[in-house]
């Protein structure tokens, strides 16, 4: 799998890009065969063979990656995010109804100080 459109497939993406997302996604009604053989394509009901189906299917392609890979970094940052506040120190931890029985929360309370 190549991993960049060529300059070609780059410059009909830039020139045609709009009009094949609104066939994609409905918005515009395919008016000639070759139109409706696009959207078969972007369906995946036919293979891609010109250099319209080919570019648009590998830009959607390369989008979905690079979208996904956006999805996997910001979660792995939110997620160190949250490591970092649950070490940071001084920090307290409070107890909350499903970490145990009531027992439990009264000596948490008495142990950090606080009357019941």
């Amino acid at each position: 799998m190549e991993d960049a459109l060529t300059e070609r497939e780059q410059a009909l993406i830039e020139r045609y890009g709009d009009f094949y997302r609104a066939l994609n996604g409905g918005k515009r009604t395919p008016s000639t065969p070759e139109q409706v053989r696009f959207v078969a394509v972007c369906r995946g009901e036919a293979d891609a063979v010109t250099e319209h189906e080919i570019a648009f299917t590998k830009y959607v392609r390369l989008e979905r990656a690079r979208r996904a890979a956006e999805y996997e970094r910001r979660k792995a940052e939110a997620e160190a995010r949250a490591t970092m506040i649950e070490d940071a120190p001084g920090q307290r931890s409070y107890p909350s109804r499903m970490d145990g029985t009531l027992d439990d929360a009264a000596e948490w309370a008495s142990k950090n100080g606080f009357r019941i």
